[in-house]
């Protein structure tokens, strides 16, 4: 009887784990939160002008992802800009994520299309809105270029 409600006991542990996980109420241990600065601080000295960036993390289910978004200081954005930042992305993945969520704004706040820069970048697998990039095609962007 005693070994049963351990074994319960356990079972539940582990369940309550996993669920905390999955909903992103947990931080797994070997997650650093240093790209929380360190990507911005990098993407304001970026050879593309900026009013303010940031980048946050999450899940969505197992999937562990990195956000990154940037506000604009002009109108201007190209592809070669866009590996730029994927590039500090890439060097400040301190968290093992395994998809990217890249946010661009124009200096009005108006969200900027980066299906077509990606498609420049050879980007093979647009994920959600045609914002988000997988680890693969992260790691062949910033390589090449």
């Amino acid at each position: 009887m005693a070994a049963r409600r351990s074994l319960r006991a356990a079972v539940g542990a582990v369940m309550a784990a996993v669920v905390a996980m999955i909903t992103g109420c947990a931080q797994l241990p070997f997650t650093d939160g240093s790209f929380e600065k360190k990507i911005p601080a990098a993407i304001e000295q970026a050879s593309f002008p900026v009013q303010k960036a940031w980048a946050d993390k999450g899940t969505d289910g197992l999937t562990t992802y990195l956000a990154v978004g940037v506000t604009l200081a002009q109108d201007q954005f190209t592809a070669e800009d866009l590996r730029e930042m994927l590039k500090i992305v890439a060097a400040n993945n301190t968290i093992n994520a395994t998809q990217f969520r890249i946010y661009v704004r124009d200096p009005d706040d108006d969200s900027i299309d980066l299906t077509p820069l990606f498609t420049q970048l050879g980007v093979q697998n647009l994920l959600g809105y045609g914002d988000t990039i997988n680890a693969e095609d992260l790691e062949r962007v910033t390589s090449s270029g």
